[in-house]
């Protein structure tokens, strides 16, 4: 699926990473995000717009990769014992 550069996001939610349900797709029929934004520095294990499985180092705001899914098994989701945030951007 091809994510035009000049179309920016226009929705945001926080979401949970999920090994069964699709925590980045699916919201009010929206099937991708377009990025995701997070509180501190993590690893995130996620389902790419093209369907490749990868973890990724993801940096303290906001990382331009579209994605179905956040997984919870393989996310690394705190930073010096600090609960990490992700919202997704639709």
């Amino acid at each position: 699926m091809h994510v035009p550069a000049d179309n920016p996001a226009q929705r945001a939610w926080a979401i949970t990473p999920s090994d069964t349900a699709l925590a980045a797709a699916g919201i009010n029929g929206v099937p991708f995000a377009r990025g995701l934004l997070c509180s501190a520095a993590c690893t995130l294990k996620v389902t790419t717009v093209g369907g490749d499985v990868v973890t990724i180092p993801a940096q303290q705001g906001y990382n331009p990769v579209a994605v179905s899914k956040v997984w919870a098994t393989g996310s690394v989701l705190t930073n010096a014992g600090v609960s990490v945030t992700i919202v997704a951007w639709y």
